[in-house]
């Protein structure tokens, strides 16, 4: 009711809304029907109002019963660009552009240690007097969100909330990279079918 309606009320007001709804059916010609709303929503904010409840309880259709991590990958498989913690800030630049891309995941060996993206090379260089053949390492951010291919499609929402990518390891290896256009991509082809 409030999504469509406005109408803030709680779970006793759409039971009457659905009790009238099939007494209406039942009967004969057009009919006005006057239907009392019991409650208000205020006491329901933890609950009918929080998504993540709902979902949780089954009432709730959501970005889960889309599909996992996984299937979002198998759907569009791309190659993952990665650089190495030692490559050259000319060399991950250079990647950058050759692949039109703004950010990469960097490893050390198979292993994530962070990510490094257009913003971070461009506050290094401008920083003051850079050699561009230096190593990434020292400008790495390690702060990266990991996901699962296990995960649910739903768990990407908070990732890009938070304003991250979703960077996917399996078993300790990068296999995949999602950034919101994937995502949402992703949702529009889903809906679609």
């Amino acid at each position: 009711l409030v999504r469509q309606e406005g109408i803030f009320v709680g779970g006793s007001s759409g039971a009457a809304l659905i009790g009238a709804i099939k007494y209406a059916r039942t009967l004969q010609g057009p009919k006005k029907i006057l239907v009392l709303l019991p409650d208000s929503g205020v006491k329901y904010l933890s609950k009918l109002y929080n998504d993540t409840w709902m979902r949780e309880n089954g009432l709730l259709k959501g970005a889960e019963d889309y599909g996992l991590i996984r299937d979002m990958l198998d759907e569009h498989p791309k190659e993952v660009i990665t650089a190495q913690k030692t490559d050259s800030i000319r060399s991950v630049v250079d990647k950058m552009r050759e692949f039109g891309i703004s950010q990469v995941p960097v490893l050390d060996g198979d292993t994530l240690v962070g990510m490094i993206t257009e913003a971070e090379l461009m506050r290094h260089l401008l920083d003051q007097k850079r050699d561009i053949d230096e190593p990434i390492a020292p400008i790495v951010n390690p702060n990266v969100t990991r996901i699962g291919p296990y995960a649910t499609v739903d768990s990407l929402a908070e990732i890009f909330s938070a304003g991250n990518v979703g960077i996917v390891v399996d078993q300790g290896k990068v296999i995949g990279i999602i950034t919101k256009i994937d995502y949402i991509d992703y949702l529009a082809n889903v809906t679609r079918s």
